[in-house]
């Protein structure tokens, strides 16, 4: 009975189809720019908590400004 629970829940898993990535609409320079600034708020939080390293802080602040 769970093997043909879990058939049908396979089944309805490969009929839908995968959800696209979302995209930034073209012109969006300002939107791209509040998103980086957001994350690296959030990333000097986490580093003020204590959660990140200094080390993981800048690692992860690079990566973000490399887009």
């Amino acid at each position: 009975r769970q093997a043909q629970r879990w058939a049908a829940q396979d089944q309805a898993a490969a009929s839908t189809p995968p959800a696209a990535p979302p995209t930034a609409p073209p012109g969006t320079g300002n939107d791209a720019m509040a998103h980086q600034l957001a994350l690296l708020t959030q990333l000097g939080e986490l580093r003020a908590a204590g959660v990140l390293t200094d080390a993981e802080f800048e690692a992860k602040k690079a990566r973000i400004l490399a887009g």
